[in-house]
Parts: structure tokens; C-alpha cells; sequence
């Protein structure tokens, strides 16, 4: 694979040894390469407008500008990086806030590497990723399909001579 494929990402985390362990497991498949790795989200924000990587890796609590405010001014920018917030909360108020900030995925730090190369490659081809341990009773959170922040239109009245919708039969 030419480097011109490969899915630049960005680390950014506080703890120096889990960056570097996440760029050690990252850097293990031909598919990604590490672009810059950032202790807080300043140096973070910084660095994605200058790479423009195609993934940012970001932790929920980084120092000087917060994950979910780090995801609000690369939206707010235009900058088109796909972030991926990890994690250690499962509170659904923080997971719905990132959503609504903009985040592309939510993984678990306790969750298995998979999930990290699963929700980089999946946010990468434009999808949103949350980590398979979100779920309850095998069933996907509601909570993560962000609603319409527009309203819908209001559907126009029925008139008189419309015909009633028949029940389908079984």
C-alpha cells in the first residue's frame, strides 16, 4: 500500500505511554499512519489545521480545550478530520453531547484494540462508530441516533376524498 492510501491519524491524550501504545498498535497494520501524536487539545487543534489528518483519535478529557470542544471547533472550521472520542464514561449524557458536537464515533478505553482500528476505518469511510459495549440487552442505544436539528415539515392534511390507508393483510 502507497503512504498516499493510508489513513493519516492523529493521537491526542494526556498520558504520553497510552499514546504511544495506541500509535504502536495503530502503526501495526499497513492501513494507518500516525501524523502527530498531541498531549492536549490546544496542540491538538493546532495540529489538525495544519495536517488536516483524515482521523483524529481524541481523549474525552484532554487538558486546555476539551474533547467534545476540541470536536465543536473543527466542525465549527470546516476542517473535515473525522474524530473519534475515547473514553472511559458510558454516561449518556456525555456520549449524547459528543454526538451533538459533531463526534464521528465514541469508543471504550476498556474495550479491545479491534474497536479502535474498526471505528477509525468506519468514521474514515464516513460512517459513525460507537463501541459495541454501548449496547444494552443487544440492542443499540437510542440515544446515539442524534435527532433532526431542524424540524420536519408538517405533513399536509387529509382531505375528504383522500382514500384511508388499508391495513396490510397477513
Amino acid at each position: 500500500m502507497a503512504d498516499t492510501d493510508k489513513i493519516t491519524i492523529l493521537l491526542a491524550d494526556e498520558d504520553a505511554l497510552r499514546r504511544d501504545g495506541l500509535a504502536a498498535v495503530l502503526e501495526g497494520t499497513s492501513r494507518f499512519s500516525i501524523v502527530a501524536q498531541c498531549p492536549d487539545g490546544e496542540n491538538a487543534m493546532d495540529r489538525i489545521r495544519g495536517l488536516r489528518p483524515d482521523v483524529a483519535v481524541v481523549d474525552l478529557n484532554l487538558p486546555r480545550v476539551h474533547g467534545i470542544e476540541l470536536v465543536r471547533r473543527v466542525r465549527a472550521e470546516g476542517l473535515g478530520t473525522r474524530i473519534v472520542i475515547m473514553s472511559g464514561t458510558t454516561d449518556d449524557d456525555i456520549i449524547r453531547e459528543v454526538v451533538r458536537a459533531g463526534g464521528d464515533g465514541y469508543i471504550l478505553k476498556n474495550g479491545p484494540s479491534r474497536h479502535l482500528v474498526d471505528a477509525i476505518s468506519y468514521v474514515r469511510d464516513g460512517g459513525q462508530y460507537f463501541s459495541p459495549q454501548l449496547r444494552r440487552d443487544g440492542l443499540d442505544r437510542h440515544l446515539l441516533q442524534e435527532p433532526a436539528r431542524t424540524p420536519a415539515p408538517a405533513a399536509a392534511p387529509r382531505t375528504a376524498s383522500a382514500p384511508k390507508p388499508r391495513k396490510p393483510e397477513y
